[in-house]
């Protein structure tokens, strides 16, 4: 650590201080001649000293830089510490003036406004740089009476990289902390955004039954419920996926998957959303040959995000084009629109996590920036790429999707066939339930509920599981685990399980898994497989 004024290291000048040539303070009475006399002897002889001292080298601390410099800030002398220090030779530095060896001119010029302690960046020989922290005496007098300064310099390099880093600690952490802060304002204003509608026409429908009256209820009520609560449930599900991503405990299902056919049925599925927004969509399909090996629930997670975001983000009158190629060895994909494009400085992070593409866009569309880095993320872990491109903004963008193939001879698997099923719905909610009853009932199939583990297996036993095609089981249960439950119906019936948890699991014995709130598609979807790849312990489905 530097030196202060009065602190001398062993070996040092000598024990009287210097006397500079001019004092501040309270006027003192004026001491006798006598006094003066050998006042000024002693300050002559001590400065005279301490330059013989620097000159000859004599400080026997090495370990500190010390330089006596004339009254032009020029170096006159110097001790061995220049050499162990800094690596400069004496000789190389006498008659130099002091700022060759600061990088920069700062602490010079605050040592010549009178400050006496300044810190910087000093030049070693060899062309580092060394953080030192530098102390200057006041002007003394020397031989002939010219002023002379002893300027010495530390090395807290150590220490001001210490500082640094701890200075960065804190400043990460006001900067999580903000962002942490943003986040959750961020699904606050989300999911309030998409709970108010929906609120609102509930209140409007249930008026209506309590007070009818003669103006019937706007069937865009419906609409506006199931559009919110869909885009509510897109916004957790996206937490949950990126969450899931993040601590790598994504599972996949992969298996034999027709992308050709992937792609035409994502794009059917957003034909309404490109006419309401008048988006012409445009698909050049390569018939493809050769599956890839996917999961075919999360590449059309991806698929539908890519397609949904050129959709939203391309004016009315634009146009989305998705084009399909097979190589060798890979599948690709290609999603291009006229939209706004991408900002070139926001290009090469846009797949990072809560990238919006600016601030303007997050105000415009909403939602968390999530959707991208969920989407490379699923397919790099599927052993693809996705890669992004765009000439800036107003010009347009594409997304490249590339995907492995399958083995040479693999074929697609067949979609599970249509049918009326009998399901047994396992689930302690009973507003889940008649929402199931009714939901499957518009189907044609039906739905037996049981609440409980116990009452599940009680239905099951008594028919010895004859009298359902597949079960769908929550995994909270009160009176017991829905995956015990799962594993053991799962020996005489196909089980697909329906969780509020936020990852897919690993669930040995279930033949699929869904996250509330699933939407009927997906449960239909889900349920018909699982019964199509039962294999012979299912049971006939019905004309």
């Amino acid at each position: 650590m530097s030196e202060g004024p009065n602190q001398r290291p062993p070996g040092s000048f000598g024990g009287a201080s210097p006397t500079p040539l001019s004092t501040d303070g309270p006027s003192t009475p004026p001491p006798s001649q006598d006094l003066q006399r050998m006042s000024a002897e002693l300050a002559q002889a001590t400065v005279e000293a301490q330059a013989a001292a620097v000159a000859s080298g004599t400080w026997d601390d090495d370990r500190q830089v010390l330089l006596e410099l004339d009254d032009t800030w020029t170096i006159v002398a110097c001790n061995a510490g220049c050499e162990s220090v800094l690596g400069h030779r004496a000789q190389d530095l006498l008659q130099q003036h002091i700022g060759i060896l600061f990088d920069d001119t700062d602490v010079v010029d605050k040592l010549k406004d009178g400050h006496r302690k300044a810190s910087g960046w000093m030049l070693r020989r060899d062309g580092l740089r060394m953080w030192a922290d530098v102390t200057c005496s006041a002007p003394m007098l020397h031989v002939g009476g010219s002023p002379r300064r002893v300027l010495s310099a530390f090395d807290a390099t150590l220490q001001y990289r210490a500082s640094q880093a701890l200075r960065r600690q804190a400043d990460n952490a006001a900067s999580s902390t903000a962002a942490r802060d943003l986040f959750i304002g961020s699904i606050a204003h989300e999911l309030r955004a998409a709970l108010a509608p929906i609120s609102t026409s509930a209140a409007i429908m249930d008026r209506q039954l309590v007070q009818p009256s003669a103006v019937p209820v706007p069937e865009r009520l419906v609409g506006i419920v199931r559009r919110n609560a869909a885009a509510a449930a897109r916004l957790i599900e996206d937490l949950l996926a990126y969450s899931t991503l993040s601590a790598g405990k994504l599972v996949l299902r992969p298996a034999p998957l027709n992308l050709d056919r992937l792609v035409a049925d994502t794009l059917d599925s957003l034909r309404h959303a490109a006419q309401a927004k008048q988006v012409q969509l445009q698909e050049h399909l390569c018939a493809q040959a050769r599956p890839v090996h996917a999961d075919n629930a999360r590449l059309e997670q991806v698929l539908l995000n890519l397609l949904g975001n050129a959709i939203k983000f391309t004016p009315a009158g634009g146009r989305v084009a998705v084009t399909t190629s097979c190589g060798p060895s890979h599948a690709t994909v290609e999603i291009s629109d006229t939209g706004r494009g991408i900002d070139p400085d926001v290009l090469p992070f846009i797949f990072d996590p809560f990238e919006q593409g600016g601030s303007d866009i997050t105000g415009q569309h909403g939602g968390f920036g999530l959707g991208l880095a969920i989407s490379a993320g699923i397919v790099a872990q599927h052993g693809g790429r996705l890669v992004a491109t765009s000439d800036g903004r107003d010009r347009g963008a594409t997304f490249r999707l590339s995907l492995p193939l399958g083995r040479q001879g693999e074929a697609p698997m067949d979609r599970p066939r249509a049918g009326p099923l009998r399901v047994l719905y396992v689930e302690d909610n009973l507003d889940a339930a008649d929402a199931m009853r009714y939901a499957l009932g518009t189907l044609g199939w039906q739905m037996v509920h049981a609440g409980t583990c116990a009452g599940a297996r009680a239905l099951v036993s008594s028919a010895g599981g004859a009298a359902f095609d597949v079960v769908l089981a929550d995994l909270g249960l009160p009176d017991g685990s829905g995956l015990e439950l799962g594993r053991d119906l799962s020996r005489d019936l196909p089980v697909v399980a329906l969780t509020a948890y936020g990852a897919p699991l690993a669930l040995q014995g279930f033949a699929d898994q869904l996250i509330k709130p699933a939407d009927i598609c997906e449960v239909q979807r889900a349920l018909l497989k699982a019964v199509a790849t039962a294999g012979d312990r299912r049971p006939a489905l019905r004309a």
